[in-house]
């Protein structure tokens, strides 16, 4: 009765109408059940004395029975899963071939379903059969895995079910008191084989549970010599120690071999391997309390991981960190270095506040400064403002417009001492920069803007001007954007301004900017009150694109010329919008103000200068398509190529591939321009002409406005198409590289993408072409290319290229395009089989 509800409640049962995810059986089959199974131990009994049988058998089942129970009129099966699962297991050990059963529901489509059957069913061979207990290994865990010229079963070689449920049969502890350890060693040593695949996370998870389920005997005598042994073969890959060395560290962390091990990763001088060997250093800093040890190889090998800034906060998170700096001796541009990365990127790493230390000391050396850093990144991030409740006022059906700096507290709760500890430190310390930036976060955090603490910040960025990025990037995150607008804009224009805050005194104070803020509130509320649809839809135009707002705010004119910034700058750090519908800005421009806006973006390209931040947003609204608008479209694009120049700040090659593609929807005569495009702008630029910055670069992100309002429909991209084949083989790469944009990033169902990109062409022997090139940018884009077409892999000089590339790329760069290029390349049914036997 337990295989036979189990059977009805699998997914994959034969007779899919019987299936019974409740696992319960109606009475009459109840009765038949019990009866044949009666019947079977007993043929001399009369079939009354069966029928009497069964009638009390089903009486109890229904009065007092614990394992067989009626939960339901009508319907039987047992109190708990797990006696269903273990009477399953028992059938499955009486009936037919003990070890076929196992390897059978091992591998069965639904083999999570059986999982627990199969251990019980394991544990009970163990048990019962003694040293024929190691054909679970012989006879099912081995032949499950071994490679076989089948397609639908070939996968198993890397899947490797027989391995894990070996691991799954340790742990289980079957083996663990019983005389069988030899079989239990050739189970872990079998079962670890799963490292020579290469782990996910989630795998790597198992594999720490599985491995701590093991008693202590088993790991020091089974595990640890099993895991050495590996290392010291011949045939375990470089690139598959770290997966170890995490599982030899998480049990044997004091060990000189653990150790061995991660210098011999170093001294292959292979980046990646290198990169493998400090994650696991770092997971040492845990259990070696060697930080000497571990300083050496850092200093050692600064330049490998400097750059990887996971790794770095990874160092910096664990506990032994402060010893782990005293040990070093780094200059002060390494010390500046490590500062920055930190100051970059604590707030992602920082869920819940440690308890801060608020004993601040003048600073001693380097080391120290780092130490001290940590304390000032937790006060940031736990005091740092939460974004404000602010006050949205619906402007259109699906645009609501946010107001900031509605609030006059100040974070309050900060100690007074630590407080005044901060403005000393400011005043007198000779501390690198990136700790004072973070130090001036903290004051501002706890202060209201007044004109001698602002004249102090003012003498400050002009003594340090240009600041750094990351300082915005440390503003933001600190809130401080929202509660303090007119101070955000005074920093960001003092970039190009020496007298920006001598400009902005009298308006910086936290009272000036409250009020400035009240009264925009106040005027868009009365503005919004009056308006109708048609009136909205300007200002909201107007807002966005940050074109046209003298007419809304003629009362702030006087302040943005005071300060010595623009309107639109004035009102960006007040105002904020959002949009809540999933039509992503449903804005329709005007001929009107398409020329208005259109001859910004002229100017800008003339002058060679960056427009509003928002202004790409006019790609992303609906035309009001006049021919006016779109000669003049036409006329900027071309004077865009004309004045293109790849070291201008402004514009990026982004605006002329959207302008292009925006154009296209119009304007068919537009193609004619591409070849002038296509080999002005760059071809390697268009690789990432996806990414969209944000803050005050502009970027265009071609994936949102190609969804957004370019109709993605089959009249679309027959335009586009012919781009594909274009006589120009410039312009047959770099439209290559745009479809894939297009196409990999849309958002678009894989139904629509298949109807409306599955049968354009890309010729792959652009791709061969570019990839034998001298220059990599060449290379990384024939890579590209590649992933787009029908890739030849039936033919083995190509399959030889695939697998030499994989093997030996050439830079870090190329070895990551390859990877890519294997997670995108069409794998049609046809072609399946052969790029899974070549990666195998």
């Amino acid at each position: 009765m337990g295989y036979l509800l189990h059977y009805r409640a699998a997914s994959n049962s034969s007779d899919s109408s019987n299936i019974n995810v409740q696992s319960l059986l109606p009475e009459d089959e109840f009765r038949v059940a019990i009866e044949n199974v009666l019947r079977k131990n007993d043929r001399f009994s009369s079939d009354e004395n069966i029928n009497n049988k069964v009638r009390e058998f089903v009486k109890d089942a229904k009065d007092r029975l614990v394992l067989i129970v009626e939960p339901q009129p009508g319907l039987f099966g047992f109190e708990l899963r797990s006696f269903q699962e273990f009477f399953a297991a028992v059938y499955l050990f009486k009936n037919g071939d003990r070890f076929e059963n196992l390897r059978e529901k091992i591998a069965a489509v639904d083999s999570e379903h059986w999982r627990y059957v199969s251990l019980f069913l394991a544990g009970r061979i163990v048990r019962e059969l003694g040293e024929d207990s190691e054909k679970i290994l012989t006879q099912v865990c081995r032949p499950l895995d071994r490679p076989v010229e089948d397609k639908n079963h070939n996968q198993n070689h890397f899947l490797r079910p027989g391995a894990w449920f070996a691991l799954e049969v340790v742990a289980d502890g079957s083996l663990s008191k019983s005389q069988y350890r030899n079989f239990q060693y050739d189970l872990i040593d079998y079962g670890l084989e799963v490292l020579d695949t290469g782990l996910t996370d989630e795998q790597m998870s198992r594999l720490f549970f599985y491995t701590n389920q093991l008693s202590q005997p088993d790991k020091n005598d089974l595990l640890r010599r099993i895991l050495e042994r590996k290392f010291n073969g011949k045939n375990f890959p470089e690139s598959c120690w770290e997966n170890a060395l995490r599982i030899y560290g998480e049990h044997f962390p004091q060990e000189d071999f653990l150790k061995e091990k991660v210098d011999e990763l170093l001294e292959t001088e292979k980046k990646n391997l290198i990169l493998s060997a400090f994650k696991i250093s770092c997971l040492a800093l845990l259990h070696i309390y060697e930080p000497q040890w571990t300083a050496k190889r850092l200093q050692n090998y600064w330049s490998h991981w400097i750059e990887n800034e996971d790794i770095v906060m990874k160092f910096w998170l664990k506990d032994g960190y402060s010893q782990l700096l005293r040990c070093w001796s780094l200059s002060e541009s390494q010390y500046k270095k490590i500062a920055e990365v930190i100051i970059k990127n604590f707030p992602h790493y920082f869920y819940n506040s440690r308890q801060v230390d608020w004993e601040f000391t003048q600073s001693q050396t380097l080391a120290y400064q780092l130490i001290f850093l940590s304390i000032i990144s937790h006060i940031i991030t736990q005091y740092r403002w939460q974004p404000l409740k602010e006050i949205k006022i619906n402007a259109l059906s699906s645009i609501d417009i946010q107001m900031k700096s509605r609030n006059t507290l100040y974070v309050s709760d900060i100690p007074s001492k630590t407080i005044d500890g901060v403005v000393w430190l400011l005043q007198n310390s000779d501390f690198i920069l990136p700790v004072k930036l973070a130090l001036w976060i903290v004051f501002w955090l706890s202060n209201q803007p007044e004109k001698q603490n602002i004249e102090l910040f003012g003498n400050f960025l002009k003594d340090n001007s240009p600041l750094p990025e990351y300082f915005y990037q440390l503003w933001f995150t600190s809130g401080l954007e929202y509660s303090l607008p007119l101070l955000t804009l005074a920093i960001k224009a003092n970039i190009n301004q020496q007298d920006t805050f001598a400009n902005c005194l009298d308006y910086l104070d936290g009272s000036t900017q409250i009020s400035i803020s009240s009264e925009i509130d106040r005027w868009i509320k009365e503005f919004l009150d009056k308006a109708n649809d048609e009136e909205k839809q300007r200002f909201v135009v107007a807002l966005i694109t940050s074109v046209g707002l003298d007419e809304f705010f003629p009362q702030l004119i006087p302040i943005a010329r005071k300060i010595g910034v623009q309107l639109h700058e004035l009102v960006r750090e007040y105002i904020t919008f959002s949009i809540s519908s999933q039509n992503y800005l449903p804005l329709e421009y005007s001929s009107e103000q398409l020329i208005k806006m259109l001859d910004i973006v002229e100017q800008a390209i003339q002058n060679r200068e960056k427009p509003y931040t928002y202004l790409w947003l006019i790609f992303a609204g609906t035309w009001s398509c006049s021919s006016e608008v779109i000669d003049y479209a036409r006329q900027i694009l071309e004077l865009f190529l004309e004045k293109y120049s790849e070291s201008d700040y402004f514009p990026p090659a982004s605006l002329g591939i959207v302008l292009f593609l925006k154009l296209l929807e119009y304007d068919a005569r537009i193609l004619d321009l591409a070849p002038n495009l296509f080999t002005t702008l760059p071809l390697y630029k268009l690789i990432t002409v996806e990414e969209y910055k944000g803050g005050d670069l502009i970027e265009i992100n071609i994936v949102d406005i190609y969804e957004a309002l370019i109709d993605p429909d089959e009249k679309y991209i027959s335009r586009f198409t012919p781009l594909l084949t274009h006589s120009n083989k410039l312009v047959r790469i770099g439209s290559g590289l745009i479809f894939k944009v297009i196409r990999d990033k849309s958002r678009l169902s894989k139904e629509t993408k298949r109807k409306l990109f599955s049968d354009i062409p890309i010729d792959f022997s652009l791709g061969i072409e570019l990839i034998y090139k001298e220059d990599m940018k060449d290379n990384l884009i024939g890579i590209t290319l590649l992933s787009l077409s029908d890739y030849p892999i039936e033919e083995k000089q190509y399959q030889h290229l695939t697998w030499n590339n994989l093997q030996n790329p050439k830079t870090e760069a190329e070895e990551k395009a390859w990877n890519k290029f294997l997670q995108e390349i069409p794998m049609g049914s046809e072609k399946h089989f052969m790029w899974r036997t070549l990666l195998e």
